[in-house]
Order: C-alpha cells, then structure tokens, then sequence
C-alpha cells in the first residue's frame, strides 16, 4: 500500500513537472490573472497595510527593529502601487505565509520545494515545481543539490598587531602637532589648533573605524578651521586654504584611515538562511536591493527584467532555490553584523558546471577605499569559501562577473553592463564566455535582476 503511495506521488509530481515545463517552453510568463486568485489584489494590500499599522503601533518601544522593518515594509508596498501586479503580489503572498502560516526554522525552504503542501494554488505549486525541477536539473549534471542547499559556515578573525597601534597613534598626534606648528602666527591657527585637540580626543571612535571617511574627509575633521576661513573670506581678507594644499593633512588622514583598521574582529560568512528577514539585507548594506526607500533603487534596467522602476530583486533569489546568497557578518558581542552579500547561481560552459558570483557588495565601512588591509582579508577568506563550497557541490571553476548584457535604454544604451565589485579583482584572470545564463531558468519564466545574465566577461577565482 505504501509502495502504491509512493508510485502514484512519483506520478503526480512529475505531472506537475511537465505541464509547467511546457507552459515555460511556450516562452511566456503567467500573468497574475491565471494564478486565480479569490480575493482582489486591493482588498488584500488593505489587509497588509493595517497588520503592518498594528505591528509599528505594538512595537514602537519594546521592539524596534521590528517596528523600522514594518516601516520600511509598508513604505516599499506603497512604492510598489506603480509596479507590475505580479511583483506585488508575490511580496504580498511571501509576506502573508510567513507572518500568518508558517513556523519553524525552514518552513519557509521547506515550501518553496513542496507542490503538495498548496495544491490547489497555483502560485505557490508553480514556484515548487520550479524548484523541484532545479534539483532534477543538478542531478542531470552531477551537482549535489543538499550541499548546494546547506554548507558549514566559515569563522575568522583579523588579527591586530597593539604595538602597531600605539606607534601609529603617537605618531599621528605627532604630525597634528607639527600641523599647527606649520601655521605659526597665522590667523587660522588658533581655530586649526582646537580641532587638532579634538581630533586626539576621539581616539575611541578612530580606532573603532567609526570616523573613517573618504569624502570631504578636511571639513569632517577640520571644522572651526573652515568656519573661520569662510568667516575671514566674508571679511573681505585676502586668505586661501592651505590645508588642502600641504601633504602633511593628507598623511593625517592615511593614518586615520590605518588606525580604523587595527582592530581583532570576528566574522562569519554563511549561506543566508532564506527567511522573510533576507528582504532588508539590501537596507543594511546600502545597495541597489534595498526596499522602502523612494530613492534607492537599480540605477539601471536589465533587458527582460519586469518591474518599472523597482524588480523583485532579493525576493526573486528568496523564492527561487537556484540562487543562493552568501552573507560575510562581523561578530560582536552575540550578534551578528551585515558586513556584505555575494549573490551566487550556476551556468554552463559548453556544458560545464560554473558557479558565478554575479556581485560582492560590501557595506561602505568595509569596502576598499576606505579599509584596504580589512577589505583584503575579507576578501581572502571569501574566496577560500566559495571554492570550498563549488567543491562541495562538484563544480570546477568559480567566476566573478564582470559584464552583463547589452542594455537596450538609460544613458548606456547600446553598451554592456559593466558590473561594480567592493573587492579588488585587478589581479585576477579574465575570461570570456559565449553567454551567460543561470542554470534551471525562473520561476515565472521571466529573468531575475541579476547583472551578469547576458554577459560575456568574468574574473576567474579558481
């Protein structure tokens, strides 16, 4: 009897595969009218505005985090009115399943891959055939799906050297010294001397890497300086600014930017736990997938990407097991910090497995420019996971994107997309490709906005 169950679900599933694999061979997306839904787009949005109302009313003092999270949520779904109905409504059907019917670690992975669980909807069955046709389609090329799926994170430290430390700092109050030295009996030295002493006494915040900043780095941390030279120059007095013309600033400012980085820090890069709380990774980083905000949104449009101005984005990775995101978090004091995300998904070349890392996009305090050491040792280490992690699953060769597709509007039309990384690739071996496509297609058959689908140039880690 239990055979029979078995034969007749075998049968059923593969049903299920087939008629949506022959609803994407004919090449076009479900509209939101076929997925039938019983109740109007309207009515349900109303109901998510007013559970998001009562969950920043309910957490305003004893949950923050949850109250800013239902802000951001409830501003992005306003933003959305002006997007395809499609897009909205898998925010609304991924938000109302794990508010109100789902729990439990996993339940959520546990869905997106069980046509069973929801049958009779057509929404969420097809985005469960989809991934169940995934795992068939790494079968079919030897991948191991489970490692794919789920891979032991890796912990490091940065490592500090304290004599290091000390010699730097004394040696930056040594040229704050000789700065003020340098305008002797000068009318802006008095004003150059306080801030000098100011400087000294944020040693805390210096060496936390909390004032490390690149852009209008003299007036950050010259400002009675610059008040009193725009207050001369109003005068009428026949004054310029010499900071910006001796070196010595400059060497200020680069042991700054060295003392921002002495420091013994902890991180963990992981695969992302595909929860709902992935949705506002973007928020933390200060990328282009960050959700609620009217100004932040891709700068450009990928060919065939639906959505006007904002696409699915990161919930397009959520629900489509065939991306996988790596998080790097810095750990203090037992909790875990948005460091950056690489968005990971495979393709072939000429019939070979390749896992592509489509962007690292680290937080502004993490990136080159401003933590070079830090940056590098970041970088080190991710490169370690990700081959680790293609061997695990058996794929030879991993990539960092470096171009997309040819874009068809904006001020780039004609031209390819050329991809941005917060790690330093200068070092690495290009190589081209015919085209890039992720593996196993989409969910509704429509591209994801990943920048290197399209694309012919990448940079070769292993």
């Amino acid at each position: 009897m239990e055979e029979q169950t078995a034969v007749e679900e075998d049968k059923k599933v593969w049903s299920l595969l087939v008629n949506d694999m022959l609803f994407g061979l004919a090449g076009k997306p479900r509209k939101w009218e076929d997925w039938k839904f019983s109740q109007p787009l309207q009515e349900r949005r109303i109901f998510v505005f007013n559970t998001l109302k009562e969950t920043i009313k309910a957490d305003r003092k004893k949950n923050r985090l949850a109250c800013k999270q239902a802000i951001i949520l409830a501003r992005h779904f306003k933003l959305l009115e002006t997007e395809p109905l499609e897009i909205q409504e898998l925010y609304l059907q991924v938000f109302v399943m794990t508010e109100f019917m789902l729990s439990g670690p996993n339940s959520f992975s546990n869905l997106i891959e069980n046509p069973f669980l929801f049958e009779e909807q057509l929404f969420w069955r097809q985005i469960a055939v989809h991934n169940l046709s995934l795992s068939h389609e790494f079968q079919k090329y030897n991948l191991n799906w489970e490692h794919w799926l789920n891979y032991p994170p890796a912990r490091f430290e940065s490592r500090v050297n304290n004599e290091n430390q000390d010699v730097l700092w004394a040696k930056l109050n040594q040229e704050l010294d000789a700065l003020v030295a340098m305008f002797a009996n000068h009318s802006l030295q008095p004003s150059l001397r306080k801030d000098c002493i100011a400087i000294k006494k944020m040693k805390k915040e210096i060496l936390a890497g909390e004032l490390v900043l690149l852009r209008r780095f003299f007036p950050r941390f010259f400002p009675l300086y610059y008040k009193t030279l725009d207050y001369l120059k109003k005068k009428g007095q026949p004054i310029s600014d010499l900071l910006s013309k001796f070196e010595r600033p400059d060497l200020i400012k680069q042991l700054i930017l060295e003392l921002g980085e002495i420091k013994s820090r902890n991180f963990i890069i992981k695969l992302w736990e595909r929860d709902f709380g992935n949705l506002y990774s973007g928020n933390y980083i200060g990328n282009c997938l960050a959700i609620g905000n009217k100004g932040s949104c891709p700068v450009i449009t990928l060919p065939g990407v639906p959505g006007e101005k904002r696409p699915a984005g990161i919930l397009d990775y959520l629900v489509d097991k065939g991306i996988q995101v790596v998080e790097i978090m810095e750990c203090k004091n037992g909790d875990e910090y948005y460091v950056g995300q690489c968005y990971l998904y495979v393709f072939l070349d000429n019939g070979k497995p390749v896992l592509m890392a489509d962007s690292i996009d680290f937080r502004p305090i993490y990136q080159l420019s401003r933590r070079k050491s830090l940056n590098f040792k970041i970088r080190t280490e991710l490169f370690k996971f990700l081959m680790g992690y293609a061997s695990a699953i058996g794929i030879e060769r991993v990539v960092i994107a470096k171009n997309g597709p040819i874009l068809e509007s904006g001020k780039n039309k004609g031209e390819r997309h050329v991809i941005g990384n917060d790690v330093d690739v200068s070092d690495l071996l290009e190589v081209n490709f015919e085209k890039i496509e992720k593996l196993g297609g989409y969910w509704n058959h429509q591209p994801y906005f990943l920048e290197s689908v399209g694309g012919t140039e990448a940079f070769v880690i292993r």
